[in-house]
């Protein structure tokens, strides 16, 4: 995906890195701390939307809190991730958060209430497979 191309919230997939997405804070709430692998860290989290949907963002470090319910924003180099069968975006270390004019989004009442959705491919050579048998489906008597 190229940096500087904008797209919809819908069309945000699990795994895509360098995300460019602008929208409408719908929520909005407190920084609080997490206890990491790597120590304390900081974070918020905020509903955004535009004329295709509604996404959760998780904001981390010195970002976390700086969003507020109402303002337009342009989030960059998010990444996208899968929680609980959802699509997320991370604004982490790389990623930056700029305000934008009102106009350039609509109006809260006019986002729809959709979200982006995990689909997983089934698994590879499930179809008749027990536990313990071989993955190339023949069985083997022992």
């Amino acid at each position: 995906m190229d940096e500087a191309e904008v797209i919809d919230v819908m069309s945000v997939k699990d795994g895509f890195n360098h995300v460019n997405v602008m929208g409408r804070v719908l929520e909005a709430w407190e920084k609080k701390a997490v206890d990491t692998a790597g120590g304390v860290r900081y974070v918020s989290e905020a509903i955004i939307g535009d004329s295709s949907g509604r996404i959760k963002v998780s904001i981390w470090g010195d970002k976390a809190g700086t969003l507020k319910r109402g303002e337009v924003v342009m989030l960059r180099n998010a990444s996208a991730v899968s929680w609980h069968g959802e699509v997320q975006l991370n604004v982490g270390e790389f990623a930056s958060v700029e305000r934008r004019d009102d106009a350039e989004a609509p109006a809260p009442n006019a986002i729809p209430d959709q979200r982006p959705k995990v689909y997983r491919r089934p698994e590879r050579f499930s179809r008749g497979r027990r536990r313990g048998q071989p993955s190339y489906g023949r069985r083997w008597k022992r």
